[in-house]
Formats: C-alpha cells, sequence, structure tokens
C-alpha cells in the first residue's frame, strides 16, 4: 500500500486492493482547519446504488471536513470504477482494511475515523475491533451490527446461511449457501423446497 502516495490535493485514485483496484476520492479541509485526522467514509449497499457518490456520505464527509479532517470516501468492490463483485459484507470488510492499511502507511501520526451509512456502517462496525478506530461514526446502522450480533442466521428448512446485512425497507436480499434466492420479509425461511422428510413446523 505504501506505492501509492497519498495526494496532497482533493483527487480521485485507484487503490490495489484485494479483488482489484478501489476507487478512491480523497478531499481536504480548508488549511486553516486541517487537524491530524483522517476519516475513511463507507458507502450504503451497492446492490441497491450505493456509492461513494451517495447524498448522506457526500454530506457526512463534508461535516467531518468542518472539523478539519482529511477525508477518504471509496467504492466497495464491483461498484464505480473498483474491481471485483459485491461479496454480502465479507469482501467489503477486506475492502476497507486495505483503505486502512493505506492511510495508516501513509499517516502514521495521525488519528483514524470509520464513519458508515447503512451497509457502510454494518461494514464498518463488524471491521472495529480489528481495525481499532480512533472514533466511529454510525449513519442509519443496520440492526443486528448496531446490536453487536453476528449477522448470519441460519434458514429454518434448508439451515443454509444467510447473510442479515444486506437488509434494506424497501426489500431483503439474502442468500442460501447453496445459491441465492429470494427472501421473504416476514419470514425466518427461504424459498428453498420444504424437504420432503420433514416435518418442520414454519
Amino acid at each position: 500500500m505504501t506505492a501509492i502516495a497519498f495526494p496532497n490535493e482533493s483527487t480521485t485514485l485507484l487503490l490495489p486492493g484485494p479483488a482489484g483496484a478501489l476507487e478512491v476520492a480523497v478531499d481536504l479541509p480548508e488549511p486553516a482547519d486541517a487537524r491530524p485526522l483522517v476519516a475513511v467514509v463507507c458507502h450504503p449497499l451497492p446492490t441497491e446504488g450505493g456509492t461513494m457518490h451517495n447524498k448522506v456520505v457526500t454530506m457526512v464527509a463534508r461535516a467531518l471536513r468542518e472539523l478539519g479532517a482529511t477525508t477518504v470516501r471509496f467504492n466497495f468492490r464491483g461498484t464505480g470504477d473498483s474491481e471485483g463483485e459485491f461479496d454480502h459484507g465479507v469482501g467489503e470488510r477486506e475492502d476497507l482494511r486495505a483503505v486502512v492499511e493505506w492511510v495508516r502507511a501513509t499517516h502514521p501520526g495521525h488519528a483514524l475515523w470509520l464513519a458508515g451509512f447503512s451497509f457502510g456502517s454494518f461494514v464498518t462496525l463488524s471491521s472495529a475491533a480489528e481495525l481499532q478506530p480512533d472514533a466511529l461514526v454510525s449513519i442509519a446502522p443496520p440492526r443486528p451490527a448496531a446490536a453487536g450480533n453476528s449477522p448470519a442466521s441460519r434458514c429454518r428448512r434448508c439451515r443454509g446461511w444467510w447473510c442479515r446485512a444486506t437488509r434494506t425497507r424497501s426489500s431483503i436480499r439474502r442468500r442460501c449457501t447453496t445459491g441465492s434466492i429470494r427472501w421473504s420479509a416476514s419470514r425466518s425461511w427461504c424459498a428453498c423446497p420444504r424437504p420432503a422428510t420433514s416435518s418442520t413446523a414454519s
């Protein structure tokens, strides 16, 4: 990560990531306001149109710059010009780790804040124990992440695992371990076929 210099002006760049290049936007505060602080801001669910250009994400970044922080926004894998494919919160944590390692390598004396909106807050919250930021800013975090629970649950029929981190108000898309499934928002099992030998109550 140290091969890519941190810019000394507001710009976008491509940073090497675990699944390919990550599109990164760096924005600097006004010189008179600048503090030794870098804030990484994570965007909402990519499959619902979330990107680093999301209005809430850009407003949060602007507010942080007004506090004197240098802000780093980036697109998770498979979003915008970032390479790779959506990975249901698992690979996205690796993306965040790569960005944080770059920030820390180029700003060893600076404080690190992590901020996220919705799915982005799930990623930052679930990575906090490993990354040890100096502060967390979470906007509309998913309930399982906010409560400190694992985002994984089992389907009561097929016993496949699904990820609750991708929940949205308008629809819920989850996955069995055996493939993509559309799930009902009102049930705790998936659309998988009921096993012929099972009498599991619904």
